[in-house]
């Protein structure tokens, strides 16, 4: 037998391998294959939002940030949970623009508008400046581009909620370029928040930049405030005291991160927010109107909780009925508002929150905060807008069209 017949089997038996190999580690072609992979991957997490954070930005080696959101989509449709995906889409705007950093603000007009609370916004910015404290004359130099950044421009129009998030993202973004200097970046928030036709986005900004501080992120957010994050009550009471009006509201509100383990109740399952800890935290409130605001910064968190993670309307309820009375009837309506602001596809649970708020009294309020809300998350006129719309109670539909 000669040496070729002796080894062709090995041959065969070798490509048949390999060809075993690279099916096995072959990327797989449609959009709708990668998300199946990616929660096939993430299926034994006991959370595994945290696991598609961190999977699906790796696909972006060889898909756009389009193609990914598109990823993000077919899961979120497997497991709602990631409905609440603005870590998620910070990451995916990153990674786009640190393909072409130059092009950062380009990559601000190609994020999908009500996709995971308009996270992705923020990330572009973090990327083209993660590495870069700017001096007197960099800022100087680049103040001229931040007023209209966030303004419509080119083929992008975007509606108010995207608008607003987008100032709120540069209050992150002034941080970075300061090197966490918060004067110097609340200075940035008044340069660019105050618009000559009466808008004023100063204390969103504001918020963006103490939010920073309370609630970092990435590695670079925490070598960012090493040294100048309060550690404790007494030093965010020192901290804050520097302030006055907005950017001291601003300041105490965003702090409600410190005590978020108080907050909730996560080894008890039928009490997983802790009503009377959020009263306590907003005790600071002079104000009612301050009140609210600090009620609604907490709720944040709450609702998503109760409602997004857990299904659990009935708690949110409960969490509502033990606040305050004068804030009872927010709770319910900004509890819808929250469902809509993360991602409108969530519209049957805010509709299920104004539910429970008829039975308590608050309908009204909450049904006029969905109806509010629909020129502010879609543009006028669209589909996407009457089909919103169209969800509503009859007696609301016709108010939710016109507005």
């Amino acid at each position: 037998m000669s040496k070729i017949k002796k080894i062709f089997p090995f041959v065969v038996l070798g490509l048949m391998l390999l060809a075993g190999v690279s099916l096995q580690f072959k990327r797989p072609q449609s959009i709708r294959e990668l998300a199946s992979v990616v929660m096939q991957r993430c299926t034994n997490f006991s959370y595994p939002v945290t696991c598609y954070e961190q999977e699906i930005p790796k696909l972006m080696d060889s898909l756009s940030m389009e193609e990914a959101f598109e990823v993000t989509k077919i899961v979120q449709d497997q497991d709602p949970r990631l409905l609440y995906c603005h870590v998620l889409a910070h990451k995916l705007s990153f990674r786009e623009a640190e393909k072409s950093p130059e092009a950062w603000k380009d990559v601000i007009t190609r994020c999908p508008t009500t996709t995971c609370n308009n996270g992705c916004l923020h990330g572009a910015m973090m990327e083209r400046f993660k590495d870069e404290v700017l001096n007197e004359d960099q800022l100087a130099a680049l103040e001229p581009e931040l007023p209209n950044l966030c303004e419509p421009r080119n083929n992008w129009v975007p509606v108010e909620d995207e608008r607003s998030m987008c100032y709120h993202g540069l209050g992150h973004l002034f941080m970075f370029i300061t090197g966490a200097d918060i004067d110097r970046s609340l200075a940035l928030c008044e340069y660019v928040g105050q618009k000559s036709d009466g808008r004023n986005y100063v204390q969103t900004c504001s918020q963006g930049v103490f939010m920073i501080l309370y609630q970092p992120l990435e590695p670079e957010d925490f070598a960012l405030i090493a040294g100048v994050a309060p550690r404790d009550k007494k030093t965010r009471d020192e901290l804050c005291g520097r302030y006055s009006g907005l950017y001291w509201e601003s300041c105490m509100s965003e702090s409600w991160a410190m005590f978020k383990d108080q907050m909730l109740n996560a080894s008890d399952p039928q009490h997983l927010i802790n009503p009377r800890t959020i009263i306590e935290f907003c005790a600071y409130a002079k104000t009612d109107l301050i009140l609210q605001k600090c009620i609604e910064t907490t709720l944040s968190m709450a609702a998503v909780v109760l409602v997004v993670d857990h299904s659990d309307v009935a708690q949110y309820d409960k969490l509502c009925r033990a606040l305050p009375t004068k804030v009872q009837g927010r709770c319910y309506s900004f509890g819808a508002f929250r469902m809509l602001q993360i991602d409108p596809r969530l519209v049957h649970k805010a509709l299920s929150i104004c539910e429970i708020a008829r039975m308590a009294g608050f309908e009204e309020q909450c049904l006029g905060e969905m109806t509010s809300q629909a020129k502010k998350i879609f543009h006028p006129g669209t589909v996407e807008q009457r089909e919103y719309c169209t969800l509503l109670p009859q007696s609301w539909r016709e108010r939710c069209v016109g507005d």
